[in-house]
């Protein structure tokens, strides 16, 4: 089952490839690698619905998929919002690009920067946004290669490399206009899939998306066999992802008896030393696989520090 597990997961990156390279344009002259093929300035439709698609996909990377889900499932809904509340730069940016152009006649950053302030200080722009994107790509790499083994596993490797190959290769081939044929393509199946996912977690929600998997604590019932041991703990589990061990362990974690004296491992003695002896406890973090348990979800208050609107607002 692992193997076929790790099958599938190369297979994503073949088909990123397949679907990409192949049908990325070749650049032949400035005009397509510099600016993508956009002869003028003036407003069409294919062209704002070309860069539209681009600034959107351009803004959502790998590591910000995966920290808004993270999020999402430690503090609920509010959660994922507040990780996006930093793409409020997506209306602002715009707006300074807009006067810019049209107040300064600034076609670029560069260019206003060379025009104000000199070519020392548009070299020293250019070097820092090199570095920034240079950890921005490696930082992105890095996310794509911890679904594939260990860090510093030959998979690891082998992941990061081939994850930051593939564009690397159409963008030194076709330039900007390689770039903004594959981030339509790349927007396109990141619409059909945000869509996929909110109908298929919208569908399974035991309440409204207002309340589901909200930050808090699973009460099971004191019979409940799920705390009788690992592999009932475990077994708590729906079926669909106990192929995945990182999973399990975030969804249900069993704890043994045991006396806040980690050196004793028996209850009479832990009582003899005014000690506090914990019995067995299958601790769940999930809403929808305590519910599946037969346990009772009690979330967390909205405004506590613990998380909730208090994490949006800061």
């Amino acid at each position: 089952m692992m193997i076929a597990r790790l099958d599938l997961q190369w297979f994503w990156l073949l088909l990123f490839a397949v679907s990409t390279i192949p049908f990325a344009p070749w650049a032949h002259k400035p005009q397509d690698f510099f600016r993508g093929g956009i002869i003028t300035d003036k407003k069409s439709a294919s062209n704002w619905i070309v860069l539209t698609s681009s600034t959107f996909v351009s803004w959502i990377f790998a590591k910000s998929i995966l920290n808004a889900s993270t999020l999402g499932a430690s503090y609920g809904i509010v959660g994922g919002l507040a990780y996006a509340s930093w793409f409020v730069a997506f209306f602002s940016v715009p707006l300074v690009a807009y006067f810019m152009r049209t107040r300064f006649g600034y076609r670029s950053l560069p260019q206003a920067i060379y025009a104000r302030y000199g070519g020392l200080a548009a070299l020293a722009f250019g070097l820092a946004v090199a570095y920034r994107l240079e950890q921005e790509v490696w930082s992105n790499s890095l996310v794509v290669a911890s679904f594939y083994g260990p860090v510093q596993s030959p998979a690891w490797w082998a992941a990061a490399v081939v994850s930051t190959a593939i564009p690397a290769f159409y963008c030194f081939t076709g330039g900007m206009r390689a770039s903004l044929f594959t981030d339509v393509f790349q927007a396109m199946v990141k619409v059909v899939f945000v869509v996929a996912v909110v109908a298929v977690v919208g569908s399974q929600a035991p309440t409204s998306l207002n309340t589901f998997n909200p930050a808090g604590s699973c009460s099971l019932p004191a019979d409940s066999a799920a705390a009788t041991g690992s592999e009932a703990c475990t077994a708590a589990i729906p079926w669909k992802v106990t192929t995945c061990p990182a999973a399990q362990k975030a969804m249900a974690t069993y704890a043994g008896a045991a006396c806040n004296y980690t050196s004793i491992n028996s209850s009479d003695t832990c009582a003899l030393v005014s000690g506090v002896w914990s019995p067995p406890s299958c601790k769940i973090s999930q809403q929808p696989v305590c519910a599946a348990a037969g346990g009772t979800w009690q979330p967390r208050n909205m405004w506590s520090l613990e998380g909730g609107l208090d994490m949006l607002i800061v």
